[in-house]
């Protein structure tokens, strides 16, 4: 029996762009949450549009590092929200758009990932059970370099996989740059690129070639990342010493837990409010078929997505964090898909025709357990989210950017977006740390005022305020915000 081609018609693409163009609305917001991280993306495009260092608006204070966090972020997502800053300013509801249309780009990539495997309906099934994830669109209410970063990943698997001249390698490892430039964790692709290119045979064949087209790209990848975070964009070497801290942590960090933590929250993807028990036993078998999938995979040729899933996986295993990790199994969730598509065809079932068209009913049952949680997206569509742009909080911003001075130093715990939407200096009053240590960075910085904000401001702000009721005086409030002056 000939097997089912893999080459996709226009008329089929015509189809796939269909089927994932509601991707475009769903979840585009005029707000974001208390995500520090988004408004620092912000506040970074900002200082590109203004031919300002990338530092301009950041603290660097080795003694505060953990409480700080990095001073700037790599600058392939404030390089990409620029000329849309330029051109619109502060404006969520432009971002929004804009992750939504990397979202659309990343969705034609999963499809188009599977599709050189199995056949058109099963690949766009298949692609659909993780672009409709609930639990993945949630993802496009932030400001995400993740997006971006599965884009070059997946142009990258699909450029690596040809016979390259030395231009295209130099071409590849611009992309790699860029790639490293959203998220560090893309300095991984250095090591997926040589197992690769060591492990093909085909490569051999010149010796020369052999040696130096790796050696090429490693090289050029690291300067051309180098060259634009370090030389174009001014960035500062402090901004990625903060993350030293992450060394100490990983020897605290044992294997068997952060393994058990990454399987509950990929179990967590398949989550939904219905089925009940159901729901139970379709999770574990999603996992399961994953892992057989994974295991017959070994047995056959590892190509480039396979190094990256296992280098990806195995970092993840030891990177000491609890958080966010339905992010980090994004970039390597297709592959997941992959497994789990191999894993449902080595299993053989009795009768002929659920054995035949059981690669189009998990991903079709998987599908209907969406609803509830799809309905629950839809009717909260359009609503100002818990952060900076709810009317308290603005009426908060409002009053220090129009009332108190520019000079004078301020706190508050999310710091970046009192920076991005007061338009103030801001140190950050983190609910991690004791009074005495609040107290000390207070003093260190000369801050005048405090801003609480209820369920985001840690209780040591109120603590302290309390305990020295001399030195603080409450100059303003609102039903959800109060702004103290240091006297």
């Amino acid at each position: 029996m000939p097997l089912p081609s893999t080459k996709t018609s226009w008329k089929q693409w015509i189809i796939v762009l269909f089927v994932f163009a509601p991707v475009l609305f769903i979840n585009v917001s005029s707000s974001h949450d208390w995500g520090d991280d988004f408004a620092q993306y912000i506040l970074q495009a900002k200082c590109i549009v203004e031919g300002n260092p990338q530092t301009t608006y950041a603290i660097v204070d080795k003694e505060y590092y953990p409480v700080l966090g990095p001073p700037t972020r790599p600058v392939g997502l404030p390089l990409l929200l620029a000329p849309f800053y330029y051109f619109f300013g502060n404006n969520m509801f432009v971002f929004s758009c804009l992750m939504s249309a990397c979202y659309y780009v990343m969705a034609l990539l999963v499809f188009r990932f599977l599709r050189q495997i199995i056949s058109f309906l099963p690949s766009l099934l298949w692609a659909c059970t993780m672009i409709y994830n609930p639990q993945f669109l949630q993802l496009k209410l932030a400001i995400l370099s993740d997006f971006p970063f599965i884009i070059l990943l997946f142009l990258f698997f699909d450029v690596v996989k040809r016979s390259l001249s030395t231009k295209q390698v130099i071409l590849l490892s611009i992309l790699t740059g860029l790639m490293i430039s959203f998220r560090l964790i893309a300095v991984l692709i250095i090591p997926v690129y040589f197992l690769f290119w060591f492990t093909n045979k085909s490569n051999r064949r010149n010796i020369t070639n052999f040696i130096r087209q790796p050696l090429l790209f490693s090289i050029l990848s690291i300067v051309i990342f180098l060259t634009l975070n370090f030389i174009f964009l001014r960035n500062t070497i402090e901004s990625w010493n903060s993350y030293s801290f992450i060394s100490a942590l990983i020897d605290h960090t044992r294997l068997l837990d952060t393994i058990h933590y990454y399987t509950f929250v990929y179990t967590l993807i398949y989550e939904q409010e219905i089925w009940g028990f159901a729901n139970l036993l379709l999770k574990s078998f999603m996992v399961v078929i994953a892992c057989i999938g994974f295991i017959i995979s070994l047995r056959r040729k590892i190509n480039a997505e396979d190094w990256f899933f296992l280098i990806y996986l195995g970092t993840m295993f030891m990177y000491p964090s609890n958080s966010a990790a339905i992010r980090f199994l994004m970039p390597v969730f297709p592959m997941l898909l992959l497994y789990q598509i191999e894993g449902l065809k080595s299993i053989q079932l009795p009768s002929y025709k659920l054995n035949s068209f059981k690669i189009y009913i998990i991903p079709i049952i998987l599908l209907l357990t969406y609803k509830i949680n799809l309905q629950n997206i839809f009717q909260k569509q359009g609503q100002i989210q818990e952060g900076p742009y709810k009317p308290t909080v603005v009426s908060a911003f409002e009053f220090i950017k129009t009332t108190l001075p520019k000079e004078k130093m301020y706190a508050f715990t999310k710091h970046h977006a009192f920076m991005l939407y007061a338009d103030r200096r801001c140190v950050p009053a983190r609910d991690n740390l004791s009074l005495l240590q609040l107290k000390k960075m207070l003093s260190k910085y000369q801050v005048k005022y405090l801003l609480y904000v209820e369920k985001v401001s840690g209780e040591n702000i109120l603590q302290l305020v309390q305990a020295e009721s001399f030195h603080y005086k409450l100059i303003w409030q609102n039903k959800k915000c109060k702004i103290f002056e240091l006297l």
